[in-house]
């Protein structure tokens, strides 16, 4: 099946009254799940632990960040906002 007729076969099963928004994120929604069953098929693929500690690194990054800013910010001085 071709892009078009995907996307006109998705659009026919919506609603009547579907917001072009909803449409666009249904849209966005499948080629995003097309994408990964190619990346799953030709193996692309992160580990779900690298994944993980790859989440938990970048949180920590951007919780670095935040307490920057709020010590930078506050009259109140420095406060943590981990866990």
């Amino acid at each position: 099946m071709s892009s078009k007729e995907k996307a006109i076969s998705l659009i026919q099963n919506l609603d009547d009254d579907v917001s072009i928004d909803d449409v666009i994120d249904r849209l966005y929604l499948l080629r995003k799940i097309e994408l990964g069953i190619v990346q799953a098929d030709t193996g692309d693929v992160m580990e779900h632990d690298a994944f993980m500690d790859e989440l938990e690194a970048e949180d920590a990054q951007q919780l670095d960040l935040l307490d920057a800013t709020i010590a930078r910010r506050s009259p109140f001085g420095a406060r943590s906002y981990r866990a």
